[in-house]
């Protein structure tokens, strides 16, 4: 399941964690400044539930960090700048600039928690079989 079409799942929150946009919300300087994108910690209890014991939710969220103890397996699709660079092209320029800023935090992150790393610059298949072998073990 992609976090980002779980419906309730992720959203733009606020410092108090309420609800202020979805994926629909224009990037501004504010907005990045004031909130987060972030999962609701209700729904994701939920989703957990309904995806079973074999489920894959597939996304980030500035809060990932608070729900992390609730997955079996962390997995790390590991990518360098200029792969990220062109992979969130189309993205307005205020999310790129978030993007890029996050991303060596994000993965040092996931590194310290255990994730499994997997090299997201190889063609989709290759990482999707590689996902795949991984949860077959």
């Amino acid at each position: 399941m992609d976090a980002d079409e779980a419906d309730g799942l992720a959203g733009w929150m606020n410092a108090d964690g309420q609800v202020v946009g979805d994926s629909s919300a224009i990037p501004t300087p504010e907005l990045l400044k004031d909130c987060y994108w972030g999962w609701s910690p209700l729904r994701i209890d939920q989703l957990i539930t309904d995806l079973g014991p074999r489920g894959v939710l597939l996304g980030i969220a500035a809060n990932q960090w608070d729900y992390l103890r609730r997955f079996d397996d962390l997995v790390l699709l590991e990518l360098d700048a200029d792969t990220q660079r062109e992979r969130v092209s189309a993205r307005h320029p205020l999310f790129q600039e978030q993007i890029r800023a996050g991303l060596p935090v994000f993965q040092a992150r996931m590194i310290e928690h255990g994730a499994l790393r997997i090299s997201a610059t190889r063609p989709t298949t290759a990482i999707a079989q590689a996902v795949i072998a991984h949860l077959r073990d």
